[in-house]
Formats: C-alpha cells, sequence, structure tokens
C-alpha cells in the first residue's frame, strides 16, 4: 500500500466533523485536533502522549473518545480501515512534473466523468421513478445529513423548489424532538447513512417516526448493512463496499447524483 491510501477513514471522519461542529476553544476541541495531527501515528498512538500534547489528563481523553461514539480510547485508535474503494486520482499521481497543469485538468475532467457514468449506471431508475412519484408536489420533506453531505442537500434543497417541494435539512445530532416536530408536518424524509451504522445506532428513533404517516427513505452503500430495512419504503443503495464512502469525494458525488436524478424523473410541473 502506498502512502495515500492508509488513512484511517473511520476515526479520521468522525474528528473531521466534530471539528467541523466545534464553536470555541476547550479541552474536547484540542484532543480532537491532537488525534487529527497524529492520524498516521494510528493504531500504535498512545493516550498518555495525546493527554501531554492536549494540556489534559488520559481520563479526559477518554471522556471525549466516549462523546463520539466509542466505549474507549482503545477502540477509537483501531477504528481505521485502508481505503480500497475507487481510487478516483489514482492517474493524476502519476503525472510529472513536466506535464502542463492544462494536462492535470483535463485528467481531472476526464476521471471525474468516468467517476458520474459508473455511479449513474448502478442508480436503479426504476426505482428513482418510484421515490419521485412518492415525493410529488407542493409539500414539506426532511433530509438527516451528515456534515459532508450538506452540499447535495443544499441542492437538493434548491432543485426541488422547481416541484414547489420545500426541503429541510437536519443534522444528524439534532435532538428527537426537534426530528419528530419536522416529520409531522412532512410527507417524506430522507436518512443518508452511506455505511448504515447511523441507521442501526438510531433504530428506535427510526421505529417511532414510522408510526408516522411519512414517507421514509434510506440511502446506504448496501441494504444489508442496515438491519431493520423493513422500516422504510425505500432502500437506496449502490451495492457497493462500506470503505468506497471513505472518501467524501465520492459519497458527495453519489449523494448529487442520487437527488438531481429523483427531482428530474418527474415531469416538469
Amino acid at each position: 500500500m502506498n502512502q495515500y491510501r492508509e488513512d484511517p477513514t473511520h476515526v479520521y471522519n468522525k474528528l473531521s466533523e466534530f471539528l467541523f461542529r466545534c464553536t470555541k476553544m476547550g479541552t474536547d476541541y484540542m484532543i480532537a485536533k491532537v488525534l487529527m495531527e497524529k492520524r498516521n501515528e494510528f493504531p500504535e498512538i498512545l493516550i498518555e502522549n495525546v493527554a501531554k500534547e492536549a494540556m489534559t489528563t488520559p481520563a479526559s481523553v477518554t471522556k471525549f473518545c466516549k462523546k463520539i461514539g466509542y466505549k474507549s480510547f482503545y477502540e477509537l485508535r483501531n477504528d481505521i480501515e485502508v481505503y480500497s474503494g475507487w481510487d478516483t486520482f489514482a492517474k493524476m499521481r502519476q503525472l510529472s512534473e513536466e506535464q502542463q497543469q492544462s494536462d492535470i485538468f483535463s485528467l481531472l475532467m476526464e476521471q471525474d466523468q468516468q467517476l458520474t457514468k459508473q455511479i449513474y449506471s448502478r442508480l436503479d431508475q426504476q426505482q428513482m421513478q418510484q421515490i419521485s412519484g412518492a415525493i410529488g408536489s407542493d409539500c414539506n420533506g426532511v433530509v438527516i445529513t451528515p456534515s459532508y453531505a450538506l452540499g447535495p442537500s443544499n441542492l437538493f434543497q434548491e432543485i426541488a423548489k422547481e416541484r414547489y417541494v420545500n426541503v429541510f435539512k437536519l443534522s444528524r445530532h439534532a435532538e428527537q424532538d426537534v426530528v419528530y416536530n419536522l416529520c409531522r408536518d412532512s410527507r417524506f424524509i430522507f436518512f443518508l447513512s452511506l455505511t448504515g451504522k447511523w441507521i442501526n445506532d438510531n433504530i428506535d428513533m427510526l421505529r417511532h417516526i414510522r408510526e408516522q404517516e411519512i414517507y421514509m427513505v434510506a440511502v446506504c452503500g448496501k441494504e444489508d448493512d442496515i438491519q431493520e430495512a423493513e422500516l422504510f419504503d425505500e432502500v437506496v443503495s449502490l451495492g457497493t463496499p462500506e470503505s468506497i464512502f471513505q472518501s467524501n469525494y465520492i459519497s458527495y458525488k453519489y449523494l448529487t447524483l442520487l437527488f438531481m436524478t429523483i427531482i428530474f424523473s418527474a415531469p416538469a410541473l
């Protein structure tokens, strides 16, 4: 394996999202920052070294680990996976320094187009039409999204206006009362969980939402990753390994194409 494909992707994404949501300095911020800076030392990294550089104690580091979903520091430092998804930029790394900048951009566009075609070919067009029909028009809807999917969710919100659909974006960290309140006045709700973990961790909340008359769509990598797929009216998946979605670039691309296909699968009003 080369140096470009060995980031501790699972914990890296969790730390990135935590720092994205940070609004003030504090012990947790310092711990997250140190862990991000030392990500190449995983899984050998020591809790004592993290505590020392974050100017805190090992006990505080352990508390932080629990805040972001780990039972212990040991579990956090071992939550790594060598990235093995589509290596979109592999050819770009082989370019010599003598090649022109225009060549790099041309290759980037070529790679991006290939990825777009590859993802689009995996979308079930009949399912896209079914979801599009269920959404309908002149209604409210909800998208529960992680931070890395804000771009595609914003796009969905924008293009849905063409069908007089008002889309509310909610963070996956929103309190349950907020989610329940929006669901009462909405026709549909999308749950974005490309690895399936967030859905499985929040099954009780999803069961409660299922009791309401709302169209529920789960968006994941593989349907098998979801423990109770029967809770949803539709489960959208690419049928790909979970590791592919450790690349935020690919996740972003997938969700963008998904939302565009759903909205434009129905005739314009």
